[in-house]
């Protein structure tokens, strides 16, 4: 394991153990891990998921559901079934992205998507929805 990999499971160890576990396995997958020749999950991505997941935690979100992309990437989703939903996509070499729906209670759905530029720009989405 390189010294990257190591700093990322230290990282990792500061999220809740059910996220901490699934981390650790994450960094473990090698090629084809899907049988469909997939990469092994980037690096980065992982480091980027676990920054954004504790950011989120901060802000007091429940624990988001951690999904892995055929091209080595990340996908961050946490919702409140009846208030909003947050999808974080991190895709290797290409910049993160977000999309946001927030549900109104006079049924309408405010839309917003993009590029993420920064941690604090993480940390305004969020309040968004906290």
């Amino acid at each position: 394991m390189t010294p990257a990999e190591k700093a990322l499971l230290r990282d990792a160890s500061e999220l809740p153990e059910e996220l901490a576990t699934r981390f650790r396995q994450i960094a473990r997958l090698e090629e084809n891990w899907n049988g469909y020749g997939a990469p092994p999950v980037d690096p980065d991505c992982i480091a980027d998921a676990i920054r954004i997941i504790k950011i989120g935690l901060a802000m007091d979100l429940p624990a988001p559901d951690v999904a892995l992309g055929g091209d080595g990437g990340i996908r961050v989703e946490w919702w409140d079934i009846d208030r909003w939903e947050l999808s974080i996509d991190l895709i290797p070499g290409v910049q993160n992205t977000y999309a946001l729906d927030l549900f109104h209670s006079d049924g309408a759905i405010e839309t917003s998507n993009g590029a993420i530029e920064n941690d604090d720009q993480i940390r305004r989405i969020i309040g968004l929805m906290v």
